[in-house]
């Protein structure tokens, strides 16, 4: 003879409760790995841009050669300022 299946109120309430929660830690956790993962990239590149972002050699005489670093050194410097590796 089958008997109906009775649930009790407390465990009604908590699988409810679970249900709910569960998502919304794992979702928390989701946001906070991400941020966590874009800084530490971030700091990655802020290292690799601060070690390229130096003036050009003195040795360089070539006015094109200076226009075409001079350009590079900017957008690289830019970069840095926009990743907020560098205060204006």
């Amino acid at each position: 003879m089958d008997q109906p299946m009775i649930i009790r109120r407390g465990v009604l309430v908590w699988l409810l409760a679970m249900s709910l929660f569960s998502p919304m830690i794992v979702a928390l956790g989701s946001v906070w790995y991400t941020g966590h993962a874009e800084r530490q990239s971030d700091h990655q590149w802020c290292e690799l841009l601060g070690a390229i972002d130096r003036p050009p050699a003195p040795g360089i005489t070539d006015p094109a050669v200076l226009k075409r670093n001079a350009d590079f050194i900017v957008k690289i410097h830019r970069l840095r300022v926009n990743k907020g590796c560098v205060i204006r």
